[in-house]
């Protein structure tokens, strides 16, 4: 299982062989269950603002409580324009420190593009 953030080059994910699992989804599908996604946002703002993104601290708080419920093998992330996620996937980087992690650099031109920034 390999996870990423948003933005991924999911084609050249696949191209490796790997499958995707897009962490953004842990937050929408836990949002309803009573009590879940808080947890894990109050876990996560021990460590970072209380106004940080809280679809990142649903899954920094996940990482930090080791409650993923999958085995990686592999984390990656790219560098999108959310300041949130620039620092929680560097974090969770570092607690998945056993895994193998790596930042695809995403040229801010190609996430433009399509915003007519």
């Amino acid at each position: 299982m390999y996870f990423c953030g948003e933005s991924a080059l999911v084609e050249l994910i696949y191209a490796f062989d790997m499958i995707p699992f897009f962490m953004d989804t842990i937050p929408t599908r836990i949002a309803s269950q009573d009590g879940v996604a808080s947890r894990y946002i109050d876990e996560a703002e021990k460590y970072v603002p209380t106004g940080m993104c809280g679809f990142d601290k649903v899954e920094l708080g996940a990482a930090l409580l080791d409650e993923f419920g999958l085995k990686l093998d592999a984390f990656i992330y790219t560098s999108i324009l959310c300041d949130s996620s620039r620092v929680v996937h560097l974090a969770m980087a570092s607690i998945w420190s056993d895994v193998p992690s790596t930042v695809l650099d995403v040229r801010l031109e190609l996430m433009t593009q399509d915003l007519n920034i």
